[in-house]
């Protein structure tokens, strides 16, 4: 709790003395996350992306857009996507949670995804655009394991051996419950 407060503490600091990091540790030790974002698109949105309809949530129009590119990319439902983001951060860009293990609008843990961000060129879990590249390539890579989307959703939250443990107990977790829910019940923006 002391390690949340703390973070939160400097993110608010931040905010009114101009800082332009905050400290995060992970296996490789204390690592400045810049609080200072540029967008990393490195593309135009495909002309049959231009056309989507966007959700009324409390995400700009380029961010779900984006969403909607990679989900699209790697097989992905984008509403299982924003359900997360809201499930999991409430579209906060900037949230850091599980005693400061978990960051970001995706709340991925820095520890288990040290490969991954190396592979995907995604270095800071704070900044909204790799937030999302993560944690589409973990939901899809999950898919792989060609399991129902509740465990997809388990294992995203928990772990593969909490998704098994709970499917040959017959169980489906509340947060899997929930992320589905939610999915279901998104609204779109008008016009």
């Amino acid at each position: 709790m002391r390690i949340i407060c703390f973070i939160a503490t400097l993110i608010l600091l931040g905010s009114f003395v101009g800082a332009q990091e905050v400290i995060v540790t992970d296996e490789a030790g204390p690592q400045p996350i810049p609080l200072v974002f540029e967008e990393s698109r490195s593309e135009e949105p495909t002309e049959a992306l231009e056309t989507i309809q966007l959700f009324d949530i409390p995400l700009e129009d380029d961010l779900q857009t984006y969403i909607f590119e990679q989900a699209e990319e790697r097989g992905v439902d984008p509403a299982i996507v924003i359900a997360i983001i809201k499930r999991e951060s409430n579209f906060d860009i900037l949230a850091v949670g599980d005693e400061g293990n978990s960051l970001g609008l995706m709340q991925i843990q820095p520890r288990w995804s040290v490969d991954r961000r190396k592979e995907l060129e995604c270095d800071n879990l704070l900044h909204p655009y790799q937030n999302i590249k993560v944690g589409i390539d973990i939901l899809a890579d999950l898919m792989e394991e060609e399991e129902t989307l509740e465990w997809v959703l388990m294992a995203y939250n928990g772990g593969n051996a909490y998704a098994d443990r709970l499917t040959k107990e017959g169980r489906v977790s509340e947060y899997a419950k929930k992320v589905i829910e939610m999915s279901e019940e998104l609204i779109f923006k008008e016009g």
